[in-house]
């Protein structure tokens, strides 16, 4: 598997289904067709399957993001927790990925959340929008 981190491409925002997708975890900030947003993910077209991050927790779950995973072609909820040290200036740092809740279908779990790790560890500190030179990725699940 190859996943890479990138803006998504019209017809693939549309056969995913992504702004549906996104307008269920943003009801009061819903983003229409006519919207210059560009939606991003960490995809591996090859097995067709995506991450997405949603939507990050308020107050004393600031370090939750609510998340989108698609494997297997089923759609996965996931709540992960992110902690870790950055430093922007030396380009480094260190991210880790904690599993709060994975709710989906039953079965196939392993490799689901061997699947996630990966895709975790090309998404790195913020997917395309923020990478660092140096940065180790680590999930404690």
């Amino acid at each position: 598997m190859s996943f890479v981190n990138e803006y998504i491409a019209d017809e693939d925002v549309e056969k995913h289904s992504i702004r549906d997708i996104w307008n269920n975890h943003h009801p009061f900030s819903k983003v229409d067709k006519d919207s210059n947003f560009r939606f991003a993910w960490t995809v591996d077209k090859e097995i067709d399957s995506f991450f997405i991050p949603v939507r990050t927790g308020r107050e004393e779950f600031s370090n939750q993001i609510d998340c989108v995973f698609k494997f297997g072609g089923e759609l996965y909820s996931v709540k992960l927790a992110k902690s870790g040290t950055v430093d922007f200036k030396s380009e480094s740092g260190q991210v880790v990925w904690e599993l709060v809740m994975l709710s989906g279908p039953e079965g196939d779990k392993p490799e689901v959340l061997a699947a996630l790790k990966q895709a975790l560890e090309v998404y790195g500190h913020e997917g395309i929008y923020r990478q660092l030179k140096n940065c180790s990725v680590s999930c404690k699940f």
